[in-house]
């Protein structure tokens, strides 16, 4: 008999929650969650004009269209609870740039990525949500690479409500580009996580071209086909190759620009024309162009790729995704809040459970001192002889005068003085001046003591040099000022002195 995995079982324990990538675009929803053995896909089409650049154009319609998503869903996982979804929006053009900053950690490296996000807003930071993550480390230059992203605050809080009055709990939002660029990192067949390479992927949302470095994001450029259609109804052979080449001599000039390094190929991503794109690039440029093909056990086509990509990210730990996420505030409180109820799911199971085994265990001690209670009471029942009785009296008699001697050193003990009054008196006043000791070295009365701590500010090392100048029963003391030093602790120091007494006064 097999045994079910441990996801499975914290899934069926509401302890984890099996959540999966969902792609909204102008014309379609799609859904695609990994069952532990299987990529589960689900789709819904939607009627044109829904929705128009991302943005939603008839509520109503669009709910109906989730909900309906909802209930395929329902039917491939068996549940009828909230579906946790990371959402790619594919039909926004979110804006994204890298910059780059020295090597700084803690609080000062985020104050300075909160500015720079500020500086390179393409519009008001209250119109936006905007998020970071970093996506490589310059050692020569000793700086740091960040990629920052921005989308419109309006059109996300209307689709996050959406989701939610239609039984969806989001975990995150992300551009398109950052899930095709998590497809072919983790699931091409040919990607070679140093080298650079542009990306082009086409589909029913429009053309999007994407450098990748260092297995990361780096820029990515979208055309929706409403942008390139323009007012004609369709667009021609000779148009949509014209939209290749100037979009991808933009890309390509634009990478030239900032880095030296060759790109190693051309990816394509595309459901449709697909020769005819690679075509396209093999007669106009020198790169390698190639067909974006998954590894032989992932069966999908490159249409589903933005979802695949959105549930490759789903599978990740919480606390281990570094990802983008563009949710807004308040949806991150409505997340945690879908998880602490999760959490009492959990123990709604967990407590009964729990209580009627203690309820057992109770039940089988008391059987166990109830039988051991009444062996006990036969024993005492046993004839002892006057010789046993009279043994026992001196037992008894030794017991008393071993017990009166204990309490006499007690009260001895209890009126000695302390053993070691100086280490008594050095703990009270690293206390008072806030001081945390590292490490102490004393011998004895008459040597020489090292002394090494840290503390929140230079005022508080100097408040504890004076307590020990001031006290008669120390001298000789050294605080060299080179041994202040700036530490991730605070301000850590080391000094020497003598004692002269360590007796109480």
């Amino acid at each position: 008999m097999k045994l079910p995995s441990p996801e499975k079982i914290l899934s069926l324990l509401r302890v984890r929650q099996s959540i999966g990538g969902l792609e909204i675009s102008d014309s379609v929803l799609r859904f695609a969650r990994f069952n532990g053995k299987d990529w589960e896909l689900a789709s819904v089409r939607l009627p044109p004009g829904v929705v128009v650049g991302g943005e939603v154009k008839e509520r109503n319609t669009l709910l109906e269209a989730l909900r309906a998503l909802k209930q395929q869903i329902n039917v491939l996982g068996k549940s009828r609870h909230p579906i946790g979804v990371v959402v790619s929006l594919s039909s926004i053009n979110i804006y994204s740039q890298v910059f780059s900053l020295p090597m700084i950690e803690g609080e000062n490296l985020e104050k300075a990525i909160q500015l720079n996000i500020q500086m390179v807003s393409p519009v008001e930071a209250a119109e936006t949500y905007s998020g970071w993550q970093l996506v490589g480390e310059d050692q020569k230059s000793l700086r740091l690479e960040i990629l920052s992203s921005f989308i419109n605050r309006a059109i996300v809080d209307q689709i996050l409500g959406l989701l939610k009055e239609a039984g969806f709990i989001v975990y995150s939002i992300e551009s398109r580009a950052l899930s095709l660029t998590r497809v072919a990192r983790d699931l091409s067949a040919s990607f070679s996580p140093q080298d650079p390479y542009i990306l082009l992927s086409v589909d029913s949302s429009g053309i999007e071209i994407i450098i990748i470095k260092r297995s990361q994001l780096y820029f990515q450029y979208f055309n929706s086909w409403r942008e390139l259609q323009g007012e004609e109804r369709q667009i021609t052979p000779a148009n949509f190759e014209a939209v290749i080449l100037r979009s991808l001599h933009q890309v390509v000039n634009f990478y030239s620009s900032h880095w030296a390094e060759p790109i190693a190929a051309i990816f394509v991503a595309a459901s449709a024309f697909k020769d005819e794109i690679i075509r396209i690039i093999g007669s106009n440029f020198t790169y390698p162009a190639r067909e974006l093909v998954l590894k032989p056990e992932v069966v999908i086509s490159p249409e589903w790729f933005v979802a695949l990509g959105s549930g490759l990210r789903a599978r990740i730990p919480q606390r281990e995704d570094k990802d983008i996420s563009l949710l807004g505030v308040t949806a991150q409180e409505e997340f945690w809040r879908h998880q602490l109820i999760h959490f009492l799911y959990f123990w709604r199971l967990l407590l009964p459970v729990g209580l009627s085994i203690l309820l057992l265990a109770f039940l089988g001690a008391d059987f166990f001192l109830l039988n051991t209670k009444k062996n006990l009471e036969r024993q005492s029942q046993i004839a002892v002889s006057p010789e046993q009785t009279k043994e026992m009296d001196l037992l008894q008699d030794e017991v008393t005068r071993f017990n009166r001697s204990v309490i006499i050193l007690g009260k001895i003990q209890g009126t000695s003085a302390p053993r070691s009054y100086f280490f008594a008196k050095l703990g009270a006043m690293l206390k008072a001046n806030r001081i945390t000791l590292e490490r102490v070295s004393y011998q004895g009365v008459g040597t020489s003591v090292t002394l090494a701590g840290y503390a929140a500010s230079e005022e508080d090392i100097i408040a504890f040099k004076k307590a020990i100048d001031d006290d008669p029963q120390f001298e000789a003391v050294s605080l060299p000022l080179t041994d202040v030093k700036i530490s991730s602790q605070g301000r850590s120091f080391s000094m020497t002195f003598s004692v002269i007494s360590a007796s109480t006064p």
